[in-house]
């Protein structure tokens, strides 16, 4: 394994890129209430549906029953007796081949009425505000836990029912589908939430990042490293993300202590949280290292490895074992409660 022999201080700058938009104009009229000729639409007989603002769009795959989309919708349209109805689709994008390949085609997932919306204060124009749960979407989907795993993408289409006409992103030009003022692209897509996130930290207070290297690692039932669930970089922290996409299987979540620049006895602590999307985080003290310690690589040239915890995975779910062999918690649904408590090393 390519390791690297140095500690080297890093300095990451994130380039900002200042974009300045700018704004025609508008006239406050009751005429000038569309952003185009209204004559124009009369004529056209159309009708667009804008989306005012997304207030969800992730499904967290750990916490399903807490997961919902929800976005609210203003109808625009020159005659309010001409407009019927929305109509919300749904489909289902796998784009993960890790738990096999799932297609899903388009379903309508509900219609909503002209009387469900109502005037908004300010435009005056029809509002309707659409929430529909993770579980909703599966059924109407006919999708299981297991068909769906983090990455995966669910695509909600919006079709306006107006003057026996129905205008969607498949009949609608590309400067209403796409104007920044029009905000309305018929379609929507709700990602799949970020898995877990293990992040190892170190710093302390004592500025142990520019002068130690720790490394965290996924090992299996072997002991050997897990292919892609490795953090041994000049990072700090460390952070790694155990998937779906991991074989079910044992493993154990270990720390390596690498290098570091320091002399004499020092006391670097380690934390491990654990973070999952729409969660409080969980912060664990594992502790500490002594510099003087032998397990470190920089002092007799071989790599060893603390254990933190043992992690479980079967399908979906990632069972902790703390280091007393007592399960801990499942990291799937519902509440995120474990604490670990690692042996603490001098």
């Amino acid at each position: 394994m390519s390791k690297k022999k140095f500690i080297m201080k890093y300095l990451n700058i994130k380039n900002t890129a200042l974009t300045v938009l700018l704004l025609a104009g508008l006239s406050c009229k009751d005429d000038d209430k569309f952003p185009f000729n209204a004559e124009e639409v009369n004529k056209s007989n159309g009708a667009y549906l804008r989306t005012v603002d997304v207030n969800s769009s992730k499904f967290n795959l750990l916490d399903l029953n807490s997961s919902y989309y929800q976005a609210t919708y203003e109808a625009v349209f020159p005659d309010a007796s001409k407009f019927k109805s929305v109509d919300f689709y749904v489909s289902f994008i796998d784009v993960t081949e890790d738990n096999g390949t799932t297609k899903r085609d388009e379903v309508k997932l509900t219609s909503v009425p002209t009387s469900s919306f109502a005037n908004d204060a300010t435009s005056q124009l029809p509002r309707y505000t659409l929430k529909v749960t993770a579980d909703a979407i599966y059924t109407a989907l006919n999708l299981s836990d297991e068909d769906v795993t983090f990455g995966d993408i669910f695509r909600i289409r919006e079709a306006i029912n107006y003057n026996d006409l129905t205008f969607s992103n498949n009949n609608t030009g590309g400067d209403v589908i796409g104007g920044a003022f029009y905000a309305t692209p018929f379609q929507h897509d709700i990602s799949t939430a970020d898995p877990l996130t293990v992040t190892l930290e170190w710093d302390g207070e004592g500025s142990y990042c520019e002068t130690v290297d720790l490394d965290l690692y996924f090992n299996n039932s072997d002991g050997k490293e897990v292919t892609g669930y490795s953090a041994a970089s000049a990072s700090c922290p460390e952070k790694l993300s155990p998937a779906l996409s991991l074989p079910n299987g044992t493993y154990a979540l270990m720390v390596n202590p690498y290098a570091h620049g320091l002399t004499g006895s020092n006391e670097i602590p380690i934390t491990i949280t654990f973070t999952r999307a729409d969660r409080e985080d969980i912060v664990v003290d594992a502790g500490t290292i002594n510099t003087n310690d032998p397990i470190w690589f920089d002092n007799d040239g071989v790599e060893e490895y603390i254990p933190v915890a043992t992690v479980i995975k079967t399908g979906i779910d990632f069972e902790v074992i703390g280091p007393d062999g007592v399960s801990v918690g499942t990291i799937r649904k519902g509440d995120f409660n474990f604490h670990i408590n690692p042996a603490k090393r001098k």
